[in-house]
Order: structure tokens, then sequence, then C-alpha cells
């Protein structure tokens, strides 16, 4: 198939279109990066890390989005080869279980940011050079809903800590806690968004 033909293909052909990215994602504390593809970011730092939103460096991670899945996976290539000598482990914080232990480099993130950075230039691509400011963005299309979310978790909570269900009730409180976390470490004012309960209850746990 040419590559006009996969342009105007049927609308079935999702696992080729659609919005994708190439991602960039620097760790905090060590001289370490991921490089990757994913459909959702946020969702596989998530997937990587219970913390995401600390143990990686988001000021300093970079997305670039494409429109079709083999743009953003020749970039993920590209970026491999360009760093292929400096490849090491993962950290052992890495969750085994997303498939998060290949693909980490060593001493690359401000080169690879250049080059992506310069891919998308030159090529007409969005670029995300901010994490911190992409995942506030994309927060905000569900903080209208938090209110009501999060009024909910923090009642079943109570529930279960209320009838002996205590391990039940610290599963739930602790990612409750982490959801929370996340919006605050983009930038949130959860006062503003919070039933007064449940900000009651975050704000004791800190």
């Amino acid at each position: 198939m040419t590559d006009d033909a996969e342009d105007h293909a049927a609308p079935w052909r999702t696992v080729a279109r659609g919005r994708s990215f190439t991602y960039l994602l620097p760790a905090r504390d060590e001289d370490l990066a991921k490089f990757g593809f994913s459909r959702d970011p946020m969702q596989r730092m998530r997937a990587l890390h219970v913390r995401w939103f600390e143990f990686f460096d988001l000021e300093r991670g970079v997305l670039v989005e494409f429109d079709r899945v083999r743009d953003a996976r020749a970039l993920e290539a590209s970026l491999k080869h360009m760093h292929c000598v400096e490849a090491t482990w993962a950290p052992l914080v890495i969750r085994s279980a997303a498939g998060g232990r290949t693909e980490w480099f060593r001493g690359v993130s401000a080169r690879a940011a250049e080059a992506m950075v310069a891919h998308a230039t030159e090529n007409g691509f969005i670029l995300h050079a901010n994490l911190r400011v992409w995942l506030h963005d994309h927060l905000l299309a569900h903080a209208d809903t938090l209110h009501d979310t999060t009024l909910h978790a923090w009642q079943m909570i109570e529930y279960l800590r209320h009838n002996g269900e205590a391990t039940s009730a610290g599963h739930r409180a602790r990612t409750l806690r982490t959801a929370l976390d996340a919006y605050v470490a983009s930038g949130f004012d959860l006062a503003a968004r919070l039933d007064g309960q449940v900000l009651d209850w975050y704000r004791d746990g800190h």
C-alpha cells in the first residue's frame, strides 16, 4: 500500500493512525532517561512508577506528537540507534510488569532532547518540551469531574475503614492520595476543586 493509500484508508485502521507520541523521560535523581512510544504518555508513566511525577524530571521531559504511529516509531528508532552505546539497565524501582526494563540510556538526556526538538521543528510536528505544562493541560480536561470522583472515593474509604476493612481502605487511600499528589505536582490548586471533607483528609495526611 502506498503512503497516500494509507492516508485515506478506512476508519478501522486505528492501529496505524491516531494521535501518538515519542517520549523522553529523564529520571530526576540519576543521569538516566527512557525513550519510547505511547498513545497515552501519562498512563505510560503511571505504569512505570507509582510516584511517576516525582521519579521523572517533568521539566526536562519531552514529547513529540504525531498523527501516525509510524512517524512516532521512526523517531523512537532513530533515538535508540543514535544512543545505542549508552544503553543501560533500568532502575530497580521501575515496574517489570509494565515492560519498562528496556530502552534506558545513561548520559543522553540533553542530546536526545535537542534531537527531538530539531526533528519536531524541521518536520512540523507538535512539540511538548516541558512535561509539567503538558500534564497540567492533560489533567485539566478531567478536572471538572475531580470533585465528584474524589468525594465518592473518599466516602468508600471511610465506609471500609468503619466496617473493619482496614487493608482495603488503606490501599484505596494510598491510590487516592497518589492521584491528588499528581494534580499538585502538575500545578493545580486543590482547594478550589475538592469537597471540604476530602481536602481536610488529604491535608491531614501530608
